[in-house]
C-alpha cells in the first residue's frame, strides 16, 4: 500500500480509531522518536510545520501526525525509557505504557537498520493486523524488499518493531532508570516486526555543480555515510560521486589482492604497480569507465595495508554503514598514502 493511500483509507481523529495494524504502526513511529513539533507551528498544515530533530524523526513524525493527530495520542501513553539511535548499534529503543489499559504492562517500541533489528524478530505482523510467526520466506521478503527500495528508488529503509508481554514481564516495576535501561537492553529479543519504512532524503540542487567543480579541480570525492549500501550508491550516483557503469565491491578488491599474492609481489611497489594495473590506466580516465567502489562498514574489518593500497587508487569511493571511528580511519589510510584529505559533514561526528 503506497503511503497516499495510507493516509486517504487509515486516517483517524483518535489512535483507537485506527486499524489494528496501521495502529501499531503508528505508536512505534511516534513514541519511538526524538524529534517534536515546533509549538510555534502547529497552527499550519502538517507538511508546513516546523520540526525539531533529525531529517528521519521528523519525516517519521509527519507520517505519524497524518495518520492521527498526536497531541490526544500524547496523553494516552507514558514513556518510561528512551535509548537513542547511534551509528554503533543502528537502532533506537523507547519503553512505553498504555494509560488507557488497567494493568498499564510495559512495552517495547524499537525502529532502525533491518539488518540489525530483523535478526532479533520472532514474529511479523500481516497487513490485517495478525501476529504471525517468522520464517525464512517472510524474512526474504522482507531483506528483498529494503534492497529494492534502497536501490531502486534511494530509500532509507528502518524497519519498525515492538515487543508485548502477556505473561512475565521483566520491565514491569523497574523504577531505577539504569536498571530498566540495562533490562531493556538485556531483552532486545524476539521482536514483531510491525512495518517497513522507505524514507526519501534528495541531494540538494547544488551538490552535482559542486562535485562537478571539484572533480574539475582534479579533486576526487569520496561519500563516507551510515546509510546502506544500495541506498548510499543510488544517492552518490544522484551526486555524481559515482559516474561509472560498472561498480566493484569488495570482492574485487580480495580478488586483486589475491592476484598479488598468486604471483608472489608482496612488497609496496610492487603491489602498488599491479593494483593500478588491474584499474583502468591514468590516459582512459574518462566519465564513461572511472573506476568505482562501494564498501561497507563490516567489510572494512581485517584489511590490511595491501588491501588500503588498491582502495586508495579508486577514482570514486563511497563507504556505507561506516561508524565515527571507521571516518577517522579512512581519512588516516588516505593521508597514510600521501593524499591531502579535507572532510566536511553535518554531524557531530564530522
Amino acid at each position: 500500500m503506497e503511503f497516499d493511500d495510507l493516509v486517504s483509507t487509515c486516517e483517524a481523529a483518535t489512535v483507537d480509531a485506527l486499524d489494528v495494524a496501521v495502529r501499531r504502526v503508528h505508536e512505534t513511529a511516534f513514541l519511538c522518536n526524538a524529534a517534536r513539533f515546533d509549538p510555534t507551528s502547529m497552527h499550519l498544515p502538517v507538511n508546513g510545520r516546523v520540526v525539531l530533530g533529525d531529517a528521519t524523526d521528523c519525516a517519521l513524525l509527519r507520517m505519524a501526525e497524518h495518520l492521527c493527530p498526536l497531541q490526544p495520542a500524547r496523553r494516552q501513553y507514558n514513556t518510561l525509557l528512551t535509548v537513542p539511535f547511534n551509528l554503533r548499534r543502528r537502532w533506537m529503543l523507547a519503553v512505553c505504557t498504555d494509560r488507557t489499559k488497567s494493568a498499564q504492562s510495559p512495552f517495547m517500541v524499537a525502529k532502525g537498520a533491518p539488518e540489525t533489528l530483523l535478526p532479533k524478530c520472532t514474529q511479523v505482523q500481516i497487513q490485517n493486523g495478525e501476529i504471525v510467526p517468522m520464517d525464512h520466506t517472510r524474512r526474504s521478503r522482507i531483506e528483498e524488499m529494503q534492497h529494492r527500495w534502497a536501490a531502486q528508488y534511494g530509500c532509507r529503509v528502518l524497519l519498525l518493531c515492538r515487543r508485548e508481554y502477556t505473561e512475565s514481564n521483566p520491565l514491569s516495576g523497574v523504577a531505577d532508570s539504569a536498571e530498566l535501561y540495562a533490562v531493556a537492553c538485556q531483552n532486545m529479543c524476539e521482536l514483531c516486526v510491525v512495518g517497513l519504512v522507505g524514507l526519501v532524503d534528495p541531494p540538494r540542487d547544488e551538490i552535482l555543480d559542486s562535485v562537478g567543480k571539484f572533480r574539475g579541480a582534479g579533486i576526487r570525492v569520496f561519500m563516507v555515510t551510515g546509510d546502506y549500501a544500495p541506498t548510499a550508491a543510488f544517492v552518490a550516483r544522484q551526486c555524481g560521486i559515482i559516474t561509472s557503469t560498472t561498480v566493484d565491491g569488495i570482492d574485487e578488491i580480495n580478488a586483486r589482492v589475491t592476484v598479488n599474492k598468486s604471483e608472489k609481489r608482496t612488497d609496496d611497489i610492487a603491489c602498488r604497480s599491479t593494483a593500478r594495473s588491474l584499474l583502468v590506466s591514468d590516459s582512459e580516465h574518462t566519465l564513461a569507465n572511472r573506476s568505482s567502489l562501494v564498501v561497507s562498514g563490516p567489510d572494512l574489518h581485517g584489511l590490511g595495508a595491501v588491501h588500503w593500497d588498491i582502495i586508495a587508487l579508486y577514482d570514486e569511493c563511497v563507504f556505507a554503514r561506516i561508524t565515527p571511528e571507521q571516518k577517522l580511519q579512512v581519512v588516516e589510510e588516505m593521508r597514510g598514502r600521501k593524499h591531502i584529505v579535507a572532510v566536511t559533514g553535518d554531524e557531530v561526528n564530522d
